[in-house]
This record gives structure tokens, sequence and C-alpha cells, in this order.
């Protein structure tokens, strides 16, 4: 009764038609005769509409219908074939359950990656003739032992008969935009150069550490066990090489400033647009090394009046280097203020 109730109050002579408890359509043939000559024209069709959604098997409004539209899947479902049921279910299912898998995954592994994490080493970056910032690495001592072994031995500087060389001052070779940059030839700067602690080459440790994220370092080699001083510093999670390359660490502050290097020197094919070399490296120990993390290109927007260059840095005292650290972190109104009293 109410479904024909709706469908009276669509027409402008349901007052005529008053609160008759009658069928709609039977109301509306009963009120049609008494119509004046001008009433309008659509009477008829609104009877003949009437009669025909109330009658359809497609009408919503008659009962049992949305039942019956249900069910017409799973007719279906249960003439298809097991195999098409089984491709159905799977291409509806797999791809959501991949996603999370791979979810909880990651955070399981990151997790993993961060506690092996036992030795940190610092990388000060200057872009052109310009400091940019440091950069702060966790190294996986207790995974890959050599490798990290050979990589903090170049980073402090290792003696080779009458020379020591090292990463200090040496350039970044190659910069592909969305991959990695790549450095640590210390005997070319172009790449071609081979040499580690334990000779030109030495084999590959393992892969039990995974590229899981964006600032993963591993040590660039070309071919299997032809590992020396070159690593590479990924700009985007690059999974697929997992099996191929030794990671040895990832970055745990400074990653503003790999992208940085990415987008002013970075190009398609590897090539770097402007000149980026590491100006200062070596074992982190404490604040006796300086800050973990110092992005000159913030400090000198926030102590403009006294610009701190690397060099002035690493001569103050521990306690004044903590001072400007902390001063550093705070607001940039207060930090000016403070720079302006110490002019």
């Amino acid at each position: 009764m109410s479904r024909l109730c709706l469908f009276s109050s669509f027409s402008p002579h349901s007052a005529r038609l008053g609160s008759s408890s009658a069928p709609h359509a039977g109301a509306l043939r009963g009120a049609a005769p008494s119509l004046s000559p001008l009433a309008p024209a659509h009477i008829p069709f609104h009877l003949s509409f009437s009669r025909r959604f109330l009658s359809s098997r497609a009408s919503p409004a008659r009962d049992g219908v949305l039942w019956e539209w249900l069910e017409r899947p799973h007719d279906w479902w249960r003439r298809a074939p097991l195999g098409l049921r089984g491709a159905v279910v799977f291409a509806a299912t797999a791809p959501p359950l991949y996603f999370l898998y791979r979810f909880f995954q990651d955070r399981r592994l990151s997790s993993a990656h961060r506690s092996a994490i036992r030795d940190r080493v610092f990388l000060d970056f200057a872009l052109g003739n310009q400091y940019i910032g440091r950069v702060l690495i966790g190294l996986y001592s207790d995974k890959v032992p050599l490798s990290v072994e050979n990589f903090i031995q170049l980073c402090e500087g290792y003696r080779v008969q009458d020379r020591i060389i090292g990463y200090r001052n040496s350039p970044v070779h190659f910069i592909r935009r969305g991959y990695n940059m790549t450095a640590g030839d210390v005997v070319q700067g172009t790449g071609a150069g081979k040499l580690s602690i334990y000779g030109p080459e030495f084999p590959d440790e393992n892969f039990d550490m995974r590229f899981i994220q964006d600032g993963d370092v591993a040590l660039m080699n070309s071919g299997p066990s032809t590992n020396n001083s070159q690593f590479f510093i990924t700009f985007n999670a690059l999974t697929p090489l997992s099996r191929n390359y030794v990671v040895i660490g990832t970055v745990l502050k400074g990653m503003r400033v790999i992208k940085k290097i990415e987008e002013e020197a970075g190009s398609k094919t590897g090539a770097p647009m402007q000149s980026v070399r590491i100006i200062n490296c070596g074992l982190y120990r404490g604040l006796e090394d300086g800050p973990p993390y110092f992005a000159s290109s913030e400090l000198l927007e926030r102590f403009k009046e006294t610009r701190v260059s690397e060099e002035d840095f690493l001569a103050l005292q521990p306690a004044e280097q903590e001072k400007l650290v902390q001063e550093s972190k705070a607001p940039a109104g207060g930090a000016r203020g403070k720079a302006s009293q110490r002019a």
C-alpha cells in the first residue's frame, strides 16, 4: 500500500482522490471520467505506466525481485566451470593479499636491517664549490664484516706504503636520476679504477641484506666477486638488485642531501651535470666528529649573519658544537636572534 501511495504523489490530481484505501490504479481509473476536458493529457500514460511498473519482473517494487536479482549471478556461478571460478577468485584476492604481504614484509625487513647496524660513518659532500651537507650512514658490521671493514678503512684513510688512500676528496662519478649515485673510485675517479684493502678486488661476502628503501648503500661491482672501493647509494628501493650487489648499510640522516645531489647533478645517462665530491669522511664516534647531520643550506638560512663552514665547525670545542647543533634545531626566528648576538 505504501508503494501505491508513493506513486499517487506523482499525479497533480492526488488531492481530488482523497485518502481512499482503494488501489492506486483503480483510484486513477475512477477519477478519470470526472476530470474536466482541460485535464492533462498524461493521465492515460500514467495509468498504463503504473500497470507496467507493478507487473514487470524487472521492477524493484515487485516483491522478491531483489532476491531474484541476487540469485542470477549465483546461477551463473554454479554453471561456470571449476577452473573459471578458481581464476576469478584468484584474480580478486591475489592483488590485495600480495600488497598486504609486501607491506608487512618491508616493515619486518626494515626493523631487521636497523637492528643490524653496529658502526656509523659520515660523508660530507660538496656540489660544485659549495658544501651542501653531511650524510650519516649506518653499517651492517655483523652481517657483512669484511665488506664493512673495507668501507670504514677507506673512510678513515688507508695507508698503502707511503700514501694514504681513501674517499676523502674523491668524486661522485655516476649520478642517474631515479636509480643511484656511484662514488669511491680512489684510483682514477672515473669508475675504471679498482682497489680495496684486500687487493684490487675481493669476493661477494653474502647477499643476506637486501635493498628495501631509498638510501641503501652497497658495493659496486662489474660482476660476481669483483667488489672494490666503489660504492653506490640508491635514490629508490632497487629490490631487483638484491642478489647482485652486497648491501653494507643505509643512510640514517641526510637523505635530503642525497636528493639534492640527484636533483641538481643527476642525469638520465648517469653523467654528472655538476661536480660532486666527498670533501670529508670518517668513522662517526660522537660529537667529537661533529653533528651526525649538518646541512649547510639550513644553517645558511637560519644563521645568515654568521655563515658556519665545515672547517669552522670542526674547529669548535665539542660543547660549542653541541650548542650549535641544538640551535640549528630551534625555530628559525630564535636561531637568527642568537646568531646576531654572537656576531
